[in-house]
């Protein structure tokens, strides 16, 4: 059994299209967790509506305390032998379980199955992702999976099936956004097993502005997502045979830290992440004239936070 886990809040707007997406799936042995995080408007409805006709879906509400804890409390009630998440606005193409599963339980060296994803924007376009692979299916270890530039810009969780042991000794960290960042270098730098990678475009990521880690960046949604970045540098670095991914994760911390330090004045005005830009430009191939213009900038804002003060 596949236990699917949804964590929501606040989606009542595209909530039916998300189950229904569960409901259409031509794999039928699972159970689905929904876990409202303490929302205020329909949601809550939607989802005994399911629990009222289908006995494999669950509802569990409790005080709004993030996403993390949502999905934690999805783990603990969990009976299946697989765990799968999906965001409450997202979908899954009809042949997502069916072909993940099929492809996790044919190989017991096979802890996490993964599919590539289409990107759908507010607009209905669709964008697919690309695994850059020729085959149809590839096996790697966590090694090689960790050192894929593409993987560590997208440290997701949801367009993938596990193993329900991979979780057997890790959690979510309570009340931080970006919590992807914060267990990507833990789930798959630490595998029993290896992964698998599936060339097909079975999950559906819907951009929606409402959405909780796709709202616009404020400060301590700022400082969540570089945590969570640099953690999982401090773990690669410290592992010698994740040297590559090391350099990897640095390039994608400055990057971030670069784009938003030029473009958001609360970026700027962050003593810690002026330090650590600093940092990584005095030690990172990084072309003069981003140099110049974020010294600048550094500079400048250096000068308006002590004139505040």
């Amino acid at each position: 059994m596949v236990s699917i886990i949804v964590p929501i809040f606040n989606a009542s707007a595209f909530l039916r299209r998300t189950l229904k997406s569960i409901t259409d799936q031509t794999f039928t042995d699972f159970e689905v967790i929904m876990i409202d995080d303490g929302s205020t408007d329909d949601s809550a409805e939607i989802c005994k509506l399911y629990v009222e006709k289908d006995k494999r879906f669950n509802y569990f509400f409790k005080s709004n305390s993030g996403v993390s804890d949502a999905r934690n409390l999805g783990l603990n009630k969990s009976i299946g032998n697989y765990i799968a998440f999906l965001d409450a606005d997202d979908t899954y193409e009809k042949l997502f379980l069916e072909k993940l599963v099929d492809l996790i339980t044919t190989n017991k060296t096979i802890s996490i199955a993964v599919c590539d994803i289409t990107v759908i924007d507010k607009d209905g376009k669709k964008v697919c992702s690309d695994f850059k692979i020729e085959q149809k299916a590839v096996i790697m270890t966590d090694y090689e999976f960790c050192a894929k530039q593409n993987f560590l810009g997208a440290a997701t969780l949801w367009n993938k099936i596990y193993r329900k042991e991979v979780f057997e000794n890790l959690r979510f960290p309570s009340g931080l956004l970006f919590e992807d960042n914060y267990v990507f270098h833990e789930i798959f730098g630490n595998l029993k097993y290896s992964l698998v990678l599936l060339n097909e475009y079975l999950y559906n990521y819907h951009h929606n502005s409402s959405s909780i880690t796709r709202k616009q960046l404020t400060f301590g949604r700022y400082k969540d997502y570089i945590k969570g970045l640099t953690r999982r540098f401090d773990f690669f670095t410290s592992n010698p045979v994740f040297s590559c991914a090391a350099s990897q994760t640095k390039n994608l911390i400055l990057y971030e830290i670069v784009q938003n330090f030029i473009s958001n004045e609360i970026v700027r005005n962050d003593l810690t992440s002026r330090k650590f830009l600093s940092k990584f430009l005095l030690t990172s191939n990084v072309h003069y004239k981003t140099k110049a213009l974020v010294f600048l900038k550094l500079f400048l804002s250096s000068i308006s936070f002590k004139s505040r003060n």
